[in-house]
């Protein structure tokens, strides 16, 4: 998700539509959320560098409390979607 909201804003400042936003508008009625790991990674990115853009950038979506089941469930997630390592 993170690649996603990232390729957004930078495509934003581009003025032209990206595949990030052809997803999220085919996705609409989706409900995304954010994992706490990620909402760091974009305060240290370039994207969001400005606390104030960051926050905007962040609200949206609704921010995952850390448990283990969320920490769990974020790592098969990136397990299944990362070429496996050889």
């Amino acid at each position: 998700m993170r690649t996603v909201i990232v390729a957004q804003v930078e495509e934003a400042r581009r003025l032209h539509t990206c595949p990030a936003h052809v997803f999220l508008r085919l996705h609409r009625e989706d409900r995304f959320t954010l994992i706490f790991t990620v909402v760091g990674e974009l305060a240290w990115g370039q994207s969001a560098s400005a606390r104030r853009d960051w926050e905007r950038l962040c609200q949206p979506f609704p921010v995952l409390d850390w448990t283990r089941e969320v920490a769990w469930h974020d790592g098969d997630l990136f397990a299944t979607s990362e070429p496996a390592a050889s």
